[in-house]
């Protein structure tokens, strides 16, 4: 979590170097104000803009404003002196009492089973707030969960992402936290790899318009936090990131803003603010009474005459969005129809191909909360595990599957290929060889269940494997 706007008004502004054109500063202000939204007082930005040229070996302010202006490195170096930050994990610690005490259980009461708590740390710096709210879902007990860090700066996403923090990012927790949760290096700590597994970092300039978005994880959330980032930002610039911010959330999500951010001028949040956070919550009632005069009209339209076309059902658009790889439409189309299994399934497949097999395999417990008993779910979430490595636990799961429908050849034949891969030669033997049975059963041009393969492709590669497995020099 960032304290940049605090540090910022702390910190008397330095006049600007001496030399400094007036004009040339004031088109770098209009840039990082057009590009950014950023508002900052000269002395500030002059002393920003002197050390970044003193750094880079630059004399020449128009040279360093057409290197700002291209948008790469030498511009994310000036955002990161002009956003000073500070910050250290469980900063704020009412927040976090918060956070525990009413959001989980606000956010979770009412969803559906199996639901993923979703949160996105906007403008997160090096990390330490995406991972307190790690450390606090799993203090809570929640198992089902996804931290979103997003920065418009690289080098603190890298930092984040290598999960290392000095001790001095810890001071004042409790040392059976760090002690569960941290690693000590001796210069510091690094985070326990259990704990990034639900983590995830992303850049993201919140001045542009990439979200809310599907494809980049920024819809349907249950809980922002962007403290200390609007302050920086004009007035219209913060009214259009709270919109879209807004729009991000899933109805009865929270916004949490610092204090000294700008507040909302629209009437819709349900607003509180208090001395350690401004809290804001999107409302549940009002997504609930739209959906209620939504049926009521579908129902008013029942058996009147119409010369309108019937609209595709949104199950049917998801699929074709699906098969077109347009697969962010395809997200957003199936939220709110996971209790259909084929529209489950379609989701799960849509984010692996998206995000990747993490969040897949995220998404496939949650439906399978929803799911126990469909086979297809089960298989698509050992096939996540087996895309991150994870055999041991895949093979648990494929069990599970075969446990519900015993006669799945697909299923048998890569429980046998996690086995082989695992050292288990006798069961993995058996695996192949159940699935060879099965296949031997099946038309050689049909289609074999949970997979795009004819049963003679897929008895041609168990066969294959077998075979291999048989000669394999045990260890």
């Amino acid at each position: 979590m960032t304290d940049s706007a605090s540090s910022l008004h702390r910190k008397r502004p330095a006049p600007p170097r001496p030399g400094l054109p007036e004009s040339e500063l004031d088109a770098m202000a209009e840039f990082l104000n057009r590009y950014m939204g950023l508002s900052i007082n000269r002395g500030e930005l002059g002393r920003a803009v002197s050390e970044a040229m003193s750094e880079a070996s630059i004399e020449d302010l128009g040279h360093y404003l057409t290197l700002v202006q291209g948008r790469g490195e030498p511009l994310e170096r000036l955002v990161d002196r002009v956003t000073v930050r500070e910050t250290y994990f469980f900063r704020l610690r009412q927040q976090f009492d918060f956070i525990r005490e009413q959001i989980i259980p606000a956010c979770m009461s009412g969803s559906l089973p199996g639901h993923v708590l979703r949160t996105w740390s906007a403008g997160c710096a090096s990390g330490e707030e995406v991972f307190s709210l790690a450390i606090l879902f799993e203090e809570a007990g929640l198992s089902r969960y996804h931290v979103l860090g997003t920065d418009i700066s690289p080098e603190a996403l890298s930092s984040a992402r290598q999960g290392r923090f000095p001790r001095w990012s810890m001071r004042g927790n409790p040392p059976a936290m760090v002690e569960r949760f941290f690693r000590d290096t001796g210069a510091g700590y690094t985070i326990a790899p259990e704990l990034s597994r639900n983590v995830a970092f992303r850049r993201l300039n919140l001045v542009e318009d990439t979200y809310p978005s599907a494809e980049n994880g920024t819809y349907g959330l249950d809980l922002i936090l962007c403290r200390n980032v609007l302050i920086y930002l004009d007035g219209r610039t913060a009214e259009k990131i709270m919109d879209r911010l807004y729009e991000a959330l899933a109805p009865g999500g929270w916004l949490i803003t610092a204090p000294v951010d700008p507040a909302p001028t629209t009437g819709r949040w349900e607003s509180v603010r208090g001395e350690y956070a401004a809290l804001y919550r999107k409302p549940l009632a009002r997504h609930k009474a739209i959906r209620r005069a939504a049926e009521r009209s579908h129902s008013r339209a029942i058996g009147t005459v119409s010369a309108k076309p019937a609209e595709i059902p949104r199950s049917t658009r998801a699929k074709n969005a699906f098969d077109e790889k347009e697969y962010a439409k395809a997200i957003a189309l199936c939220l709110g129809l996971e209790r259909e299994a084929t529209t489950a399934i379609l989701k799960i497949k849509a984010i692996a191909n998206l995000h990747g097999a993490a969040e897949a395999e995220l998404a496939a417990q949650e439906m399978l909360a929803i799911h126990p008993y469909v086979p297809e779910l089960r298989f698509l979430e050992a096939i996540m595990l087996l895309a991150l490595n994870q055999n041991e636990r895949a093979t648990v799961v494929l069990r599970q599957a075969l446990f519900i429908d015993p006669e799945l050849a697909v299923v048998h034949f890569t429980l046998g290929s996690a086995l082989a891969a695992e050292g288990y030669k006798a069961p993995a033997q058996r695996a192949y060889e159940r699935a060879i049975k099965l296949l031997k059963r099946m038309s050689p041009n049909e289609i074999v269940p949970l997979s795009d393969s004819t049963a003679l492709s897929l008895l041609e590669s168990a066969e294959h494997a077998l075979e291999h497995l048989k000669h394999r020099v045990a260890p």
